[in-house]
């Protein structure tokens, strides 16, 4: 401790419920959050998603913000009780990458029962249709029948090609984050970069 502050070291892990913002000033990160205020010294700070962080650097270019979108749904009708699911990770904005999970809604469920899809979009793209969840959900849908899920058995044709139930996907809520993209100076103390999280894992490993 020093000065009532916690000196940070390399591999903390800061994580707080309800964050508001992050305030770093001189040598100081200041945390706001439902937990209240806290506080940390540094030596050196990297700062990879400005959103929701106020600093004192220069901004060198002055860009949009967008937004990601985070849309919950519950998921039944698979045809069996998978226990895992090949996730989506595409290039287009419309859910860009779909999590299947687990969710605790149904007890002892130890299947996917729920995913999740993230899309992104800019702000004029954000109250119209073509990224709305209703259209998420048809990408959830399409996605399931891609990696070959098709639903509950419901009786065979005449011919003797089986019918299936589609499987239900049911939009429970959308979270919505605004992502800073402006562009700042980096300082003695505190420096900017833009890496998925992929890359970050990958460069700071060793």
């Amino acid at each position: 401790m020093s000065r009532g502050h916690e000196i940070l070291e390399t591999g903390k892990l800061l994580n707080y419920e309800g964050l508001d913002v992050v305030k770093i000033e001189g040598n100081l990160i200041k945390i706001f959050s439902h937990e209240g205020i806290k506080k940390y010294e540094f030596k050196k700070c990297v700062v990879f998603e400005s959103t929701k962080v106020a600093v004192e650097n220069k901004v060198l270019k002055v860009k949009d913000e967008s937004f990601i979108s985070y849309d919950d749904f519950e998921i039944s009708n698979l045809g069996g009780r998978h226990t895992w699911l090949a996730p989506r990770n595409g290039y287009d904005s419309l859910a860009q990458k779909i999590y299947y999970y687990t969710s605790e809604r149904v007890p002892g469920a130890n299947y996917i029962t729920d995913c999740v899809a993230e899309t992104h979009m800019s702000l004029e793209e954000k109250d119209g249709f073509d990224l709305s969840h209703s259209m998420v959900r048809f990408a959830v849908e399409r996605h399931l029948q891609e990696i070959g899920v098709k639903g509950n058995f419901m009786k065979f044709y005449k011919n003797g090609k089986a019918k299936f139930r589609k499987p239900k996907v049911i939009h429970k809520k959308r979270i919505l984050k605004r992502v800073d993209n402006n562009e700042y100076e980096d300082c003695k103390r505190v420096s900017f970069k833009k890496m998925s999280i992929s890359e970050i894992l990958n460069e700071f490993s060793t």
